[in-house]
Formats: C-alpha cells, sequence, structure tokens
C-alpha cells in the first residue's frame, strides 16, 4: 500500500483509550441506514395508500351486494386474453338502462368463464348496478370485493414497522456503546 494515500488520515496527538475487555464498537452502516429509511417510508406510505385503495373498493362491492338492483345487459363486445401460465381474462362490454333512467351504460367488465359462456350463447348478462350510483356495477352474478390491495398493503405496513424496529435496536446499539453501559 502506498503511504501518499490521503483517504485516511490519523491525527497522532489523539490518545485512544485502551479497549482490553471492552466488546467492539457495533458496526454502523450510514449508507444503508439512509436507503433503509427510504424503503421505510415508501412502505408505509405506499401501505397506507393500498389499505385506503382496498378498503374502499371493497366497502362499494359489499355495498353494491347488499343494495344492488340487477337488469338484463346486452351483450356489445367480448374478448378472451390469454395472461400466461395458462390462465384466461375474459372480457365483456354490456350495455345496460336502469329502468328508471333514461341514460343507457356502456362498460367493460372483467367476468368468470361462466358468464362469458351465458354471454356467448343468450346475449345477455344480468348486470348489477347501485340505485344512487348506476356507473358502480358488476357483470358477474355477485359482487365481491378484492382483497388483495388489503392484504398487500398491510404486508407493506408490516415491512415498514420492521424497518423502524430494526433502525431502533442499532440507534439503542450505539447509545448503550457510547454512554458505557
Amino acid at each position: 500500500m502506498d503511504d501518499s494515500d490521503d483517504r485516511i488520515r490519523i491525527d497522532e496527538n489523539v490518545v485512544m483509550p485502551d479497549l482490553e475487555g471492552q466488546p467492539p464498537p457495533p458496526r454502523v452502516y450510514p449508507r444503508l441506514i439512509r436507503r433503509l429509511r427510504i424503503v421505510m417510508w415508501l412502505a408505509a406510505v405506499g401501505g397506507l395508500v393500498m389499505l385506503a385503495g382496498g378498503g374502499y373498493e371493497y366497502h362499494r362491492m359489499q355495498r353494491l351486494g347488499r343494495e344492488g338492483k340487477q337488469v338484463p345487459g346486452t351483450l356489445v363486445d367480448s374478448s378472451t386474453l390469454n395472461t400466461g401460465k395458462g390462465r384466461t381474462s375474459y372480457h365483456l362490454v354490456l350495455d345496460y338502462k336502469p329502468p328508471d333512467s333514461e341514460t343507457t351504460y356502456r362498460k367493460e367488465f372483467f367476468v368468470d368463464q361462466t358468464v362469458y359462456n351465458q354471454a356467448q350463447q343468450a346475449g345477455q348478462v344480468p348486470v348489477t348496478y347501485l340505485p344512487s350510483d348506476p356507473t358502480l356495477s358488476t357483470g358477474n352474478q355477485q359482487a365481491k370485493g378484492d382483497t388483495e390491495p388489503l392484504v398487500i398493503g398491510g404486508g407493506l405496513l408490516l415491512v415498514a414497522v420492521g424497518i423502524w424496529a430494526y433502525l431502533r435496536w442499532q440507534i439503542r446499539r450505539v447509545m448503550r456503546y457510547v454512554m458505557g453501559e
């Protein structure tokens, strides 16, 4: 190693205490801590957004299941999409008109295979809509809310809490060492 390397400077006037018998100082990685803080905040904010959005959508679907009315929906267009690994997604475009409305609504629905086959054969599918908001509707037989955003949001919050706990533990270790405990 070259002696002209000035990246490491040692002040010869500083007397280092004798550390014999003392535990070694805890390792601190400032870059890692900075990055973990960023990940922690992103996970916390993302988790809250996912929980809020997923909870709202789940609530809307539950409300649609309780208060929804059914009307026949006329098939306008249908398509299937191979989403990979043997999975297929079924899409229907349906027109439906609530009985007390002048407006005919056209909406694309993602449905299961039985509803898709029924629409192909009969040309009609029952559409469940919310009378107070006819744009909130489903082409499936039952209105069921998606719980995946809730699970993902909860998982992100757990990651954020885990990182926070690790950072707190790291700070306590350093403080114990500095205070000589």
